[in-house]
């Protein structure tokens, strides 16, 4: 069964879910990823709500999840080769 998914009804959503993850960041020892990128969304989202400020995707979602898991990665210690 699949289930659709909905744009968040207001920021304090949006708020709690980053506060989930952040949390769970914090509670596994990556408090430089916690305090970090998420952090300053956090604090951008409540500042400025959906309205006033935009919060952009990037337009190449594959090369920034690459960059966030080789963020996560790193932040363990776990180097990835390049390879080719």
């Amino acid at each position: 069964m699949s289930k659709s998914v909905q744009p968040y009804a207001n920021v304090e959503e949006f708020i709690a879910d980053l506060d989930i993850v952040i949390h769970s960041l914090e509670h596994h020892h990556a408090i430089y990823l916690a305090r970090g990128r998420l952090a300053d969304l956090r604090r951008a989202a409540e500042v400025f709500g959906f309205h006033l400020a935009p919060i952009d995707m990037p337009p190449n979602t594959a090369a920034f999840t690459k960059q966030v898991v080789g963020e996560l990665l790193a932040a363990q210690g776990v180097v990835l080769r390049q390879v080719g």
